[in-house]
């Protein structure tokens, strides 16, 4: 059915429509329908093919009756003209959507419920061939979209191919656009499936894909590296257990936090990864990395399916822990990954019940070491009181022996001693009158010495008292004279200060008043005489009752028009013809 749009602007819809003119919402834009004439719309009619050749030729025809007319001035169609016959070209060429692939580059939801995209087709090396607008109206988008979420369990996100049922539409206002009414699940889950295909073998080819996998499972944790989103759901749910197990001393969590969606996403978290590891320590390298989202829509797992975060995951030779967070969806890092967990809490989980296993471990170990000790103690006991017994035997031995010899030696000595005290007296008595002399002289010596010093100290104290005295007045006077300077500077800016403040709450006193007098005035010049004398009228009832609206207006038998140069009294007859009287 061939239909003939118009170009209607806004403001003149209401007149279309009562003339008729119907609204095309997939094209958003008004046609007449067949029983009802064109001539009516001649001002919104575009020139269809027909129309643009009489268009043409009309004027050519004017110029053989009109000899005056400038036969060389270029004839030609309006801009609106063109563009509508290209319009109808283009809806008469695609009249139904056909299937075609492309790649969704930009996506956004407005508060109306459409989906405005633009799409467009790359080649392999990733130069772009073709580029368009399209759109899925919400009416369209309420019933393909659900079924498509539930089929893939994913939405329309940008960075997808797409398989879609698009119809162009070229508008005169808008231009060209795609309008798309149906979207192939399929498609999109094999065009996904394939890229994680193409990083898998790429990585079997590269024979890393099982470097990660195969590393030494980690015999227990102490340090554990964690990469997530900032604001990850099931960050908090992780870091509740690790706090408990930080606050035992049992092992310690260092947290990075990266973008997970997004084309950059992936290249972000192998950075943070990359420059982390690289400034530790060897000593202090983690155990294992974890790497968690928990939550979100199922699509941005998309963004975790790359060939460089999967690269980086096989080459790090420590364990790597993924928990994404949904259970029946897994990504290229999970396959490739030491181990791969359903939830962030899974992996903590895990953790935890490695560090219980070797607490186990080391309990029964322990308890197998303590009773070693103890049968090793008992042993050592029996030998330390055989040894004990036989050390008795001997010692008793060696006292009765050395109490014989102590016996004969007592005896020299007594007697060597006696003599030798004999000696020692005479000398003492002998050296206790030389030191006596000789501290008599000394102290004598040392008072001389005294009262001199003493003399020369209190000459030299009074001088130092003096000296400081004098500098404290000096300081005191500079001080002084400083502090009067500068109050005196002070009080002077304030008063300028003062005096500026003052000027500027005058001028702005005085500007208040004149525009509040301007405003005032303005005020007191409105009313309805001035409406009035602008050429509108007013509507009034018997009771002098102002009338705004047509349907109250419809109740009333007689009305009074109020004009700028009188009033005119009118009798209601119907909502559509009235008397006037004067």
């Amino acid at each position: 059915m061939n239909r003939h749009y118009l170009n209607v602007p806004f403001q003149e819809k209401d007149e279309a429509k009562a003339l008729g003119a119907r609204f095309d919402w997939d094209r958003k834009q008004w046609y007449v329908p067949q029983n009802v004439s064109l001539t009516l719309f001649e001002r919104w009619m575009p020139a269809e093919s027909a129309t643009n050749t009489q268009a043409i030729i009309k004027p050519v025809q004017a110029t053989v009756t009109e000899p005056s007319q400038d036969l060389t001035k270029p004839i030609g169609m309006s801009l609106s003209q063109l563009l509508a016959g290209v319009s109808s070209i283009v809806a008469q060429a695609w009249s139904e959507g056909v299937w075609a692939v492309m790649e969704i580059v930009n996506l956004r939801v407005p508060h109306n419920n459409h989906v405005y995209l633009e799409v467009s087709e790359r080649t392999p090396d990733g130069r772009q061939v073709a580029f368009a607008r399209a759109m899925i109206w919400a009416d369209t988008a309420s019933q393909i979209l659900p079924e498509f979420e539930r089929l893939t369990g994913a939405q329309l996100q940008t960075g997808i191919k797409v398989l879609v049922r698009a119809r162009p539409v070229f508008h005169v206002q808008f231009g060209f656009s795609l309008q798309i009414d149906g979207v192939d699940a399929e498609f999109t889950l094999g065009h996904l499936e394939a890229r994680r295909r193409e990083i898998r073998e790429r990585l079997q080819r590269e024979k890393v894909f099982d470097n990660n996998r195969q590393l030494e499972p980690v015999w227990d944790f102490e340090r554990v590296l964690v990469v997530s989103p900032k604001d990850a759901a099931g960050l908090g749910d992780f870091m509740a257990e690790a706090a408990r197990l930080e606050q035992f001393g049992l092992c310690q969590f260092t947290y990075l936090h990266s973008r997970f969606q997004g084309e950059t996403a992936a290249r972000e978290i192998a950075n943070v990864l990359e420059q982390a590891l690289a400034a530790m320590q060897p000593q202090d390298l983690p155990d294992a990395v974890v790497i968690i989202r928990g939550g979100g829509a199922v699509n941005d797992l998309a963004w975790l399916d790359n060939y460089d975060l999967a690269r980086t995951v096989c080459d790090l030779p420590i364990p790597v822990l993924t928990g994404i967070g949904h259970q029946r969806d897994s990504t290229i890092i999970d396959e490739v990954a030491h181990m791969r967990f359903d939830t962030p809490s899974k992996v903590i989980v895990a953790i935890e019940t490695r560090i219980r296993e070797r607490a186990r471990e080391a309990a029964l170990n322990a308890q197998t070491l303590f009773e070693s000790m103890r049968s090793i103690i008992a042993q050592a006991k029996e030998q330390i009181t055989q040894h004990q017994l036989d050390v008795d035997q001997l010692a008793r031995a060696q006292i009765v022996h050395a109490r014989q010899s102590n016996l004969r030696f007592l005896t020299e000595i007594r007697a060597s001693a006696q003599s030798h005290l004999h000696a020692a007296q005479l000398q003492s008595q002998k050296h206790y009158a030389q030191v006596r002399d000789l501290s008599v002289q000394q102290l004598h010596q040392t008072t001389q010495k005294l009262s001199s010093t003493f003399l020369q100290l209190q000459s030299q104290t009074r001088e130092q008292i003096n000296r400081c005295a004098s500098q404290l007045n000096r300081e005191y006077e500079f001080v002084l004279s400083t502090t009067r300077t500068i109050n005196q500077q002070q009080n002077l800016s304030l008063s300028m200060v003062l005096r500026n403040i003052f000027e500027r709450a005058h001028h702005q006193v005085v500007l208040g008043r004149q525009v509040s007098e301007s405003l005032i005035g303005e005020i007191l010049g409105q009313g309805p005489q001035k409406t009035l004398n602008r050429g509108f009228a007013m509507v009034r009832d018997r009771q002098g009752a102002v009338i705004t609206d047509s349907s109250l207006a419809a109740t009333k038998q007689h009305l009074t028009i109020e004009f700028r140069d009188g009033d005119v009294d009118v009798i209601v007859q119907s909502s559509q013809k009235a008397n006037i009287s004067n």
